[in-house]
């Protein structure tokens, strides 16, 4: 038996990104530096690349003064992408009109109907973009 213990009551879906992955002796890796809502797993994804790509750094340069700079600096382009296609998808789900409507229909129709599609929004989506895997830094 499940009860209403309260008014209803909702969190807008939005995402935030800190303007600075590393300041001195600081490196923000995953949730601490962005946080994003619920779709796709798309901060679990950023965050498992951001442990990826400090990885890369600290074994190819070590820990030095100039690591935290070259993290940031590795990481920025992916984590603008990641935050726009997050929040056009958030955008799009949230629109209740006619013309999103529609897109959305077109969009799934269109992944329902040729999987090789689906497949490359899936990986992408998940940050797979050729770069390696995490064995070969281990």
């Amino acid at each position: 038996h499940l009860q209403l213990e309260g008014p209803r009551s909702f969190f807008p879906m939005s995402g935030l990104a800190a303007t600075q992955l590393a300041a001195r002796r600081t490196i923000l890796v995953g949730d601490a530096g962005h946080g994003f809502p619920p779709i796709g797993a798309q901060g679990l994804n950023l965050g498992l690349r951001d442990a990826l790509g400090l990885a890369r750094i600290l074994v190819a340069e070590g820990l030095s003064a100039a690591t935290a700079e070259a993290y940031a600096e590795s990481r920025q382009e992916d984590r603008s992408r990641t935050l726009a296609f997050s929040d056009g998808l958030a955008r799009m789900t949230a629109n209740t009109g006619m013309p999103a409507h529609l897109l959305r229909s077109m969009v799934l129709g269109a992944l329902g109907a040729v999987p090789a599609l689906a497949a490359g929004l899936v990986s992408g989506a998940m940050g797979y973009r050729g770069a390696g895997s995490f064995e070969e830094v281990l």
